[in-house]
């Protein structure tokens, strides 16, 4: 396992672990996720505390267990804010799970620099209930891979369990939910 101090220990594992194109996304990756880290936490808390909150349903129509998904530099503010929020809902189970970051190292912490294979390894001898939610900052720009190039798919069909990624709403999630 390799473990980094600081983003310069994590550019270089980079560089010596991918080429071409794939090592130029992955570098910036780094370089934005380390910049964003806390300012990642502060927004996603308020949005979810000062905007959102407000126009959550106060119930599910079934009772629904979902399992929220976090690098651990968010997971204890996820359980402190977040998780008694969501737990509010009538017939809505919320659990909460650190993905530990393996690939790069315990070091890095954010949601962003996980790899598909760390969620799988981590989330598939659990119980994940319904759903996995998770940040959408786990795949690239496009929208389509992790950084270890895996789809949603492949990580759904791995954990045997669907995975859904918003973009830091989880008032959408909940729509989801309740439009399905």
């Amino acid at each position: 396992k390799n473990r980094w101090k600081n983003i310069d220990e994590a550019l270089h594992f980079a560089s010596q672990m991918t080429d071409g194109a794939q090592q130029s996304a992955t570098m910036n990756s780094i370089r934005t996720h380390f910049k964003e880290g806390l300012n990642d936490i502060g927004s996603i808390a308020y949005q979810l505390l000062e905007e959102e909150s407000a126009n959550f349903p106060t119930e599910l129509a079934v009772e629904t267990n979902i399992t929220l998904a976090t690098g651990t530099l968010i997971y204890e503010t996820f359980q402190k804010d977040v998780l008694p929020i969501l737990n509010q809902i009538e017939n809505l189970n919320v659990s909460l799970l650190p993905i530990v970051n393996n690939f790069y190292g315990t070091s890095v912490t954010v949601t962003g620099l996980l790899t598909g294979t760390d969620i799988i390894t981590q989330l598939a001898s659990e119980n994940l209930g319904d759903a996995v939610w998770m940040s959408h900052r786990i795949l690239n720009d496009e929208g389509t891979l992790t950084l270890d190039n895996l789809t949603l798919d492949d990580i759904s069909n791995a954990i045997d369990c669907p995975l859904q990624l918003s973009n830091d709403s989880f008032l959408k999630l909940l729509n989801n939910l309740t439009h399905a």
